[in-house]
């Protein structure tokens, strides 16, 4: 669903930063298609603001730190983090309680023998709209100074370098506090942890009864719930099904019996 997502983008990322475990993993290569660089990171050396507006050469590694990472980064006010389109600064948390879709289910192999074709409307520069990928960097793997970087990333590089973040994590608890107030969009996945469902609720601002309730709408074990807390309560984009199903539209959960 991941990639799904990263392939419907308009318009699509400058540069995509992915912060994996395993560098190496080859995870990622259908992003090649789309005809912008994809740059790979690991725990020990995350990517930076400076990066989003001026990438390494790619192998990355030993990333020169920002001036202020040395610093708590602020936290961003919620009027500045709010908008309206990806890739634009929205910062997205899948948190998967159960199995994930496999990465580029759904997306059509590009055949071997052609090229992409170029993006119609290429970023005039690598920073222009970049992506960053976080996937599994949780704060026991991550360093106190790459997590300082990735507070860092989410409560500015987002707002102020026009950059979209996705995280792909076990358990939402698993990312650092401050960067996780950082997310406005979630996306979770039926767990058979009760409490991990009631910390899941509450941590994307969602009453557990009705988490438990739009739960409820998974039939397949790939179905999830997408939360987006910048549209308003009673909006029928707030509560979407796979992300593309307004679940108020189907009048499928009493939503007035949490308002």
């Amino acid at each position: 669903m991941l990639l799904n997502l990263v392939f419907r983008l308009s318009p699509p990322p400058s540069a995509v930063h992915v912060c994996h475990y395993d560098p190496s993993t080859k995870e990622y290569e259908e992003l090649e298609t789309m005809g912008v660089p994809v740059y790979m990171y690991s725990p020990d050396d995350i990517v930076t603001v400076s990066n989003l507006v001026n990438p390494d050469e790619p192998p990355i590694g030993d990333s020169a730190s920002d001036p202020l990472e040395l610093e708590p980064p602020p936290e961003a006010p919620r009027g500045i983090a709010q908008r309206s389109r990806l890739p634009a600064g929205d910062n997205i948390l899948w948190s998967a309680g159960g199995p994930l879709l496999p990465f580029g289910a759904g997306i059509p192999a590009q055949p071997a023998e052609e090229a992409p074709p170029p993006p119609e409307n290429p970023a005039s520069t690598l920073g222009a709209c970049p992506l960053v990928i976080i996937d599994e960097l949780t704060s026991d793997v991550l360093p106190m100074t790459q997590q300082m970087r990735l507070e860092r990333l989410l409560n500015y590089g987002s707002t102020h370098k026009n950059t979209s973040v996705i995280a792909s994590i076990q358990n939402i608890t698993s990312i650092p506090p401050k960067a996780r107030r950082g997310f406005n969009q979630f996306c979770l996945w039926r767990s058979p942890d009760e409490n991990a469902t009631a910390l899941a609720a509450t941590r994307a601002g969602v009453p557990t009864g009705m988490l438990k309730e739009l739960f409820g709408l998974c039939t397949d074990p790939h179905d999830s719930i997408w939360v987006d807390t910048d549209q308003p309560h009673d909006s029928q984009w707030r509560y979407r099904l796979n992300f593309l199903t307004p679940i108020r539209a189907v009048e499928a959960v009493s939503f007035s019996d949490y308002s």
